[in-house]
């Protein structure tokens, strides 16, 4: 809550507390039926604190900037996320595109080789 602390502050506790005295207790000679007491209290508290100096208003601006500050940071924080997973595909991609180039050269070796059994005559091996 800004501006909280600029106010004055109460604080009330209301408690309600009820007792029951028989007459076999040994605080209650000169009793002889069972008697019911009840106590209400009541305690409040007021506190304030004078800003002479300007403390508690420079205090509040402060936390309303840093409230402000925290969704920007937030965007901040997921960007660099983003840009760091982002950088660990490329890698990734990377190191199996370059596992993946000698499985293309040799397929590319086959299809040469495929490509010059045909074009070239039969020859025939006489033993």
């Amino acid at each position: 809550m800004l501006g909280g602390a600029e106010l004055p502050t109460v604080g009330v506790g209301p408690e309600i507390r009820s007792l029951r005295i028989r007459p076999t207790n040994p605080t209650s000679h000169f009793q002889s039926s069972p008697r019911d007491l009840a106590d209400f209290v009541l305690p409040a508290d007021f506190s304030y604190e004078i800003d002479l100096w300007g403390r508690i208003r420079r205090s509040v601006v402060a936390v309303g900037e840093e409230a402000q500050c925290y969704p920007a940071a937030d965007l901040e924080s997921v960007k660099l996320s983003l840009h760091a997973e982002l950088a660990i595909d490329y890698f990734e991609l990377r190191s199996a595109d370059s596992s993946a180039a000698p499985a293309r050269g040799y397929r590319e070796c086959i299809l040469r080789l495929t490509a010059l059994a045909r074009k070239s005559p039969r020859r025939r091996c006489v033993s």
